[in-house]
Parts: structure tokens; sequence; C-alpha cells
């Protein structure tokens, strides 16, 4: 069947360009060398159980993908090139990588948009829950 091979193509890219930001967001705070990256597998995250009431979190990181590139085009009037970024500081007035906190926020305004659990996001993307 041809639908649930796009589909799982979707899913591998969409998650491999999330799995990017996170390294950029984990490089930028210090916490992981990009040289000791892996690429993980979306088979790795994606859960057979997800279901729309409770996603999964690569089902999940797409919403929020989804929300940031609409949040880029709204800022600055296009889509975002692949080395932009999608976490960015709204206060410029070009794409530049919000700070830690920025970021949290983003996270947060995206997951109370979709109705998605916080926790299993801000893991993702290394971002301490008590983070201010």
């Amino acid at each position: 069947m041809v639908f649930p091979r796009l589909l799982a193509g979707f899913f591998e890219a969409a998650f491999y360009i999330l799995h990017l930001f996170r390294l950029a967001i984990l490089t930028h705070l210090g916490e992981v060398s990009p040289m000791k990256a892996e690429r993980p597998s979306v088979s790795n995250v994606h859960d057979s159980n997800c279901r729309p009431d409770a996603l999964c979190i690569a089902c999940a990181l797409v919403l929020v993908a989804q929300h940031r590139f609409t949040a880029f085009k709204e800022k600055f009037g296009r889509w975002p090139g692949p080395d932009e970024e999608l976490f960015f500081d709204g206060t410029r007035a070009e794409p530049v990588r919000a700070r830690a906190d920025q970021i949290k926020r983003q996270i947060l305004d995206a997951a109370h948009v979709h109705n998605l659990q916080v926790t299993p996001l801000l893991s993702f993307f290394g971002i301490p829950p008590d983070l201010d």
C-alpha cells in the first residue's frame, strides 16, 4: 500500500528536521557536541498506539514544527530556509536563534494551541521544566 509508505517517509523526514533543531538547541545550551549526535530513527519514537487524543512524541513534534513554520511565515513574510531558526527571537527583524527561555515559551505556546503534553516535548528538546 502506498499511503503507509508515504506517511512513514513523511514522519522520517519531519523527525529528522526536528532532530536537527533539537541538536541545534542542545548545542546552543552547551549540552551536546554536534559531532557526538547520531540520527535516530522515527521508528524509535513513533508509538504504534498513537491516537489523535494522545499523540506520540513524533506526531507532537510534527505539530510543533508546523506551528513554528507558521510563526516564521507570519513574522518574516516567507517560509524558513533550511538553515534558518524555527525557534527564533521574535523581537528581531531577522531570524536569530531564541534564548532557551524563549524556546521553552514557544514550545509551551505550540503545546497549548495543539493540546499537546508539554513534559515529553521539553524532555525531547533537553529543556528543564523549571527553566524560566
